[in-house]
């Protein structure tokens, strides 16, 4: 029996992938629509030659959500593609889904509790979703240092 460290996907676990990666995408680009509203909300324009920038507070959140997103959802789809080449469709279907699903809401979540100020909440749901991330890498990493094995 030879290993292959990608193996065929299983159709339900990329399809669940792709699902929640589309709902993360608008859930980001919400996230962007939401500064540009504040912007034009309290009259901030986003470049010096517009006009002056002063910071307010609640678009300082909506860039920090952003911010944050970048820093979170960016490794999701990078490590959801992985885990779902290498090691995710051995486990079972639902618990793949599972964790897509758990990131997701946990991101939408943490972002809500940023944008109205709700801690401790926010850093549970961050914690959430970056515990989702290193199920994924643990995963990986396995199936990897397993393949790698007979390479060494």
């Amino acid at each position: 029996m030879q290993f292959q460290l990608i193996r065929s996907v299983d159709d339900q676990v990329l399809d669940s992938f792709v699902f929640y990666a589309v709902l993360l995408i608008l859930k980001f680009m919400s996230s962007i629509w939401l500064t540009s509203y504040n912007r034009i909300r309290h009259r901030l324009p986003a470049n010096p030659e517009d006009g002056p920038v002063k910071g307010h507070p609640q678009l300082t959140t909506c860039e920090r959500m952003i911010e944050n997103d970048i820093e979170n959802i960016i490794p999701f789809f990078f490590l959801g593609l992985i885990f779902v080449m290498t090691g995710g469709p051995e486990l079972s279907v639902t618990y793949c889904k599972n964790i897509f699903r758990l990131f997701f809401f946990s991101r939408c979540a943490m972002s809500f509790c940023h944008y109205f100020h709700i801690q401790p909440f926010r850093s549970i749901f961050f914690l959430v979703a970056f515990a989702c991330n290193l199920v994924m890498f643990g995963t990986t990493a396995m199936a990897v240092g397993s393949a790698a094995t007979k390479y060494i």
